[in-house]
């Protein structure tokens, strides 16, 4: 309990620092407070944000493997395994199906997938700073 108050201390103090961010700048993404660098932008689609899937998986220090005939990606962090495949609404934790309300896509040659059900499959905290568009993600 006194991580998870922490970690909403620190995002509180996220948003302070980045407020002013005009809302149609670039989506950033934070790893306990640490920027993410992503090659081609994060989005959203329908109220969620998608990130290149690499990235954010290499960043929670995940293994991740593409299946390029099988549209589907493999990561594996800490004995968890997540898999999904383009353009299903769901993926699987551990062989358990799990629902995304966004599926993962194919956007400039990269997969994206929605970074709030990716980093709570792993245990992680997902926060999003409206003012700043910023998704902060606390492991």
């Amino acid at each position: 309990m006194r991580q998870l108050w922490k970690s909403l201390l620190v995002f509180a103090v996220f948003c302070l620092f980045t407020l002013g961010t005009a809302a149609n700048e670039q989506i950033r993404v934070y790893l306990d407070g640490k920027e993410i660098a992503f090659d081609t932008p994060p989005t959203i689609i329908n109220d969620n944000t998608l990130v290149p899937m690499r990235a954010v998986f290499e960043a929670l220090g995940a293994e991740v493997e593409w299946d390029g005939d099988k549209q589907c990606v493999t990561a594996n962090r800490y004995g968890t395994e997540i898999k999904l495949f383009v353009g299903q609404n769901g993926l699987y934790r551990n062989y358990l199906y799990k629902y995304m309300p966004c599926p993962s896509q194919l956007i400039n040659d990269r997969v994206y997938v929605p970074v709030r059900a990716i980093a709570e499959s792993f245990g992680c905290h997902v926060d999003w700073c409206e003012e700043s568009n910023a998704v902060a993600i606390f492991t």
